[in-house]
């Protein structure tokens, strides 16, 4: 299952990153990861936040700033949050990168994008870059998502990430049963363990 940390008051990006964080220590091929990436999902009664957090040189570039809308994020170091329904075959992916850059798209099925999609509005994001890791953060309101949340119930999730220049490597928190690294497999992403935290 993948956790997800229900709060009862707004969140900050500062208290985001003091919850507990995951840390995913191994590759897509089951080899442990020299520096680990982890991440945090939380959510408030307002949004829904993915926080992502590498301990490596960050990959980026520079001309992506913070809150901006940008495809193609996953070409460099990029954390990736999956949405999708256990009752439809539509999901949201939402990718995140170290300059607090964005982008999200829905799927109507399997890589098929929504052509009805439409940016989610009041996102904002974070950033922090060192020059031997970085954290990122974003808020997402939870009425601009693509499709009904559930998160007790019938909403499932992943979060991934692809980062490295000189060796490429892809993490995944839920075990995709794919060969080859394919985030989109909506059918393995894992139900949510919904939290409570004070």
């Amino acid at each position: 299952m993948l956790p997800v940390y229900k709060v009862a008051s707004s969140l900050t990006f500062e208290k985001l990153f003091e919850l507990p964080q995951n840390p995913i220590e191994y590759d897509w091929f089951g080899e442990r990861v020299k520096n680990p990436a982890s991440f945090v999902v939380a959510v408030d009664p307002d949004r829904m936040y993915l926080g992502a957090h590498v301990e490596a040189s960050p990959w980026y570039d520079p001309a992506h700033t913070m809150g901006q809308y940008v495809e193609g994020l996953w070409n460099k170091d990029c954390a990736e949050l999956f949405i999708s329904s256990s009752t439809s075959p539509v999901y949201q992916e939402f990718n995140l990168g170290p300059t607090g850059a964005w982008w999200s798209c829905s799927f109507s099925k399997y890589r098929k994008r929504d052509s009805a999609f439409t940016p989610p509005q009041g996102v904002t994001t974070y950033s922090q870059i060192g020059s031997a890791n970085w954290r990122a953060a974003l808020a997402i309101p939870l009425n601009q998502f693509a499709l009904p949340l559930d998160l007790e119930d019938t909403s499932r999730a992943n979060v991934s990430f692809v980062v490295g220049k000189a060796k490429r490597q892809y993490l995944t928190w839920a075990n995709i049963q794919q060969r080859e690294p394919d985030f989109h497999r909506a059918e393995d992403f894992e139900n949510i363990d919904l939290i409570s935290h004070l």
